[in-house]
Order: structure tokens, then C-alpha cells, then sequence
């Protein structure tokens, strides 16, 4: 479905409906360089492709008899020019459908491990989640040892849907998903150990179709994020929207994150009670807490500036 490049633009690589495979061809002349099979399909599939050429992709569920236990898996894997080496490591998510969802990629600030969002849309379960994961394949050696790829959280993003949701990402470590059945937008921080709710914004109460409703509805579900932080979300109902609102960081409400904040924010941590009374209209727990831990202190204005730092 959704192909990925490699980093030096030689190679595509895409999940197959119809073999239950995950190819790896040559842009030169269209050559198979790889085929590694899966255990069941990638309708939707979208890789990501790492700086260190590894690629993760996620997998659907079997529709007359799904298994949680053994489908819906996340994928890493590595093939090598001829295509000889397959599969690192998988993780079963059990939360339904997977097709699509690895589609957001943040790194960590050291060390080799990366955090990956998989959005599911909960086919066979009660109800769709956003999960995130560490995928370290230089996993250090423990006693016992540590999985390669593991799960740090997840969150629920509302029922159940055949409908493949995907999420986007921001360097600030917030996240943007579809609720795949109530079409809902969620944003999350992630507080590294747990995915915290920023806010949401039911299509309902914004639709520009009078009466719509959110009873079998289908349909696009991927929001973007432009270049000044707005969000655009191509909904079910037809319509195009902008989301825009006050960004992390952004203390002094000019829509622009820089150095005049970063001062706000020291004046901010120094005497809560008095920034409240100059500033009434900042929301402070939405825009200051820049680190996501729920507290704000001099690790956010560290974060801060380091957020705004080229």
C-alpha cells in the first residue's frame, strides 16, 4: 500500500495483501531483491525506514479466525542487498489490526533505542489503542534479557473499526491519532513511561455536514502537521480542517516558540502564583509542562531551550 525509500533512494520497500509478504525491490529495474514472508497480511502496510536501514512494518489479523496471541504482529527486520537476512524480532500487539499504524518515528535524545507509535484499530477487541514501543537492536546483554522490541505504553483511542488509523508525531513528543470508530482527534505527550491526553476534538462537533454522524462512518485516517505546527485532518465527512491552538512552549501565546519564552518560562517555574496573575489567559499546564512529566520545573526550560536550539 503505502511504500517507503531507503535512505539513499535505491530501494523500495511495501507490505503485500495478496502473499502476505514484505518486499524489498530495486528502483534501477524493478528487481526483487527481497521477499520476506509474514503471518498474515499488510493491507495497509506503511514501513518505516531507520538511518541504520532497519525496517519496521505492521501486520493485519486473519478475518474468519483472528488470533491476538499470534497476529496483528510489529515487524523488524533488516535484509541485506541479496536479501538474505529476514526477520529480527516481532512483537504481538493484541489490539487488532496493525496495517498502517507503524507510521510514526521519534528518536531518544542518547543511547541506540528508538520509540515507536503503532496506531490498531482493535479488530477483535473492545476497542482501538495507540501503542508506543522501544525498538533497540543493540539491545545490551541482561539477566534476563531484554526484548528487542517491547512495549512502553498504550492508550485507548476509542472503539473498535475496520478502518486503519496511522498517527504523526512533533519533536516536542507530542502525538496526533484518529480515533478509527468515533473519529475523534486525540493529542497525547509522551511522559515517556505513559502516553498522557492533551486534549481531543470530536468531528461531530465541528462538521461542516449538517447532521452528520459518527455511526458507520469510514475514512481517511491520518492527520499531517504543516510546517508552523498546524494540524490538517482529511475527515470522513468530506471536508478538509485546520487545527490550529496554542503550542508547547509558546508561553507568551505569539505563536512562535524562541528565546523571549524560554525567559517566560524561567520567570514561570521561579513563581507560579505571580505568572498566573500577569499572564491569566496563558494555559500554563497545557504549554509549559515541555517535558510531559506533569511537572513544571527547570527540566522544562532545559527541554525548552533545546527544543528551540537548531
Amino acid at each position: 500500500s503505502t511504500p517507503a525509500l531507503s535512505l539513499d533512494g535505491r530501494f523500495m520497500f511495501g507490505g503485500s495483501d495478496q502473499n502476505r509478504s514484505f518486499w524489498k525491490i530495486d528502483l534501477a529495474d524493478g528487481a526483487e531483491i527481497a521477499r520476506v514472508p509474514l503471518t498474515q497480511y499488510c493491507w495497509a502496510g506503511a514501513p518505516l525506514v531507520l538511518p541504520d536501514d532497519h525496517i519496521l512494518i505492521a501486520e493485519g489479523m486473519s478475518f474468519a479466525a483472528p488470533n491476538p496471541e499470534t497476529e496483528g504482529k510489529l515487524y523488524a527486520m533488516r535484509p541485506d542487498a541479496v536479501g538474505s537476512e529476514g526477520t529480527l524480532a516481532s512483537i504481538a500487539l493484541r489490539a487488532g489490526h496493525l496495517n498502517g499504524g507503524a507510521a510514526t518515528l521519534s528518536f531518544r535524545e542518547s543511547g541506540t533505542s528508538r520509540r515507536v507509535y503503532a496506531t490498531a484499530n482493535g479488530y477483535g477487541t473492545a476497542s482501538a489503542a495507540l501503542i508506543a514501543l522501544d525498538f533497540d537492536p543493540q539491545t545490551p546483554t541482561e539477566d534476563p534479557p531484554r526484548p528487542t522490541i517491547r512495549e512502553a505504553w498504550r492508550v485507548v483511542i476509542g472503539g473498535s473499526a475496520l478502518s486503519y488509523a496511522t498517527c504523526v508525531t512533533t519533536r516536542d513528543g507530542a502525538v496526533f491519532v484518529n480515533g478509527p470508530a468515533d473519529h475523534v482527534l486525540y493529542a497525547f505527550r509522551d511522559a515517556d513511561a505513559a502516553g498522557r491526553n492533551l486534549w481531543s476534538l470530536a468531528l461531530s462537533q465541528i462538521s461542516r455536514v449538517a447532521g452528520w454522524q459518527v455511526a458507520n462512518q469510514r475514512g481517511p485516517q491520518a492527520p499531517i502537521i504543516g510546517p508552523i505546527g498546524e494540524l490538517y485532518w482529511n475527515a470522513p465527512d468530506g471536508y478538509l480542517y485546520q487545527i490550529e491552538g496554542w503550542h508547547t512552549g509558546d508561553v507568551n501565546g505569539d505563536e512562535a516558540v524562541d528565546a523571549s519564552d524560554v525567559t517566560l518560562l524561567e520567570t514561570l517555574v521561579a513563581d507560579r502564583a505571580a505568572f498566573e496573575l500577569q499572564f491569566p489567559e496563558v494555559p500554563i499546564d497545557a504549554v509549559a509542562d515541555v517535558d510531559g512529566n506533569n511537572v513544571i520545573d527547570g527540566l522544562d526550560v532545559a527541554a525548552l531551550q533545546a527544543l528551540i536550539t537548531p
